[in-house]
């Protein structure tokens, strides 16, 4: 099995590959970028640092002048998106080559952000979802309906044991429309977690 993992910054992909590789990952410098590779048993991975914006948007050269543009239609106009820089989509296309799954690693602050992010993953045909909703576990039951709505498998985190910490932690609106949780394995949860949904989804193809 090929993965590439998609982080957002160099020291994500970095922590990423400290922990899913037990600390025997190599760094791979190519083609102007450095990024992480290791093996483990049948599996090959690569996590790859992304930065910055990786697609620029702009409106056609026509649209530019403002002054001499009809705002009616530009609120219709289809933007243009532009590979930005190209030498890393040239990069990422080299090493999707033969991939069997990609993984998005990414880090949301605010609750709606989340929500976006499980709807989007379900418009993209996402097989599965890892989520460490903090906080937002314990409270929020718009993040309990939209897991249940796009009926994606998931695997909720919490790097503590909730149950070990104040009451109110105990309960978990996520922990509800996940297959699994685990808590108090610390970092290391986070490669439980991989392992189990692989194996979950690896049953799911069978049936």
């Amino acid at each position: 099995m090929r993965r590439l993992v998609l982080a957002e910054k160099f020291s994500a992909a970095r922590r990423l590959a400290q922990i899913l590789s037990a600390g025997k990952t190599e760094t791979v410098r190519a083609e102007g970028f450095s990024y992480f590779q290791f093996s483990r048993a049948d599996d090959h991975v690569v996590i790859f640092p992304l930065r910055g914006h990786v697609v620029e948007i702009d409106y056609p050269a026509e649209a530019h002048d403002w002054k001499d543009t009809d705002l009616d239609v530009l609120i219709d106009m289809e933007p243009i998106r532009h590979e930005s820089p190209p030498a890393l989509h040239d990069t990422l296309r080299r090493l999707a080559e033969g991939t069997d799954e990609v993984v998005l690693a990414t880090d949301y602050d605010r609750e709606g952000e989340l929500i976006d992010f499980i709807h989007e993953a379900h418009a993209k045909k996402v097989a599965g979802i890892i989520i460490n909703a903090g906080g937002y576990s314990h409270t929020s039951i718009a993040l309990h309906d939209a897991l249940v709505a796009v009926k994606i498998p998931t695997v909720e985190v919490h790097i503590s044991n909730i149950h070990a910490r104040e009451g109110f932690r105990h309960h978990s609106y996520t922990a509800m429309a996940a297959f699994a949780s685990l808590c108090g394995f610390g970092i290391d949860g986070y490669r439980l977690a991989i392992s189990g949904l692989a194996a979950k989804l690896g049953a799911k193809a069978k049936t």
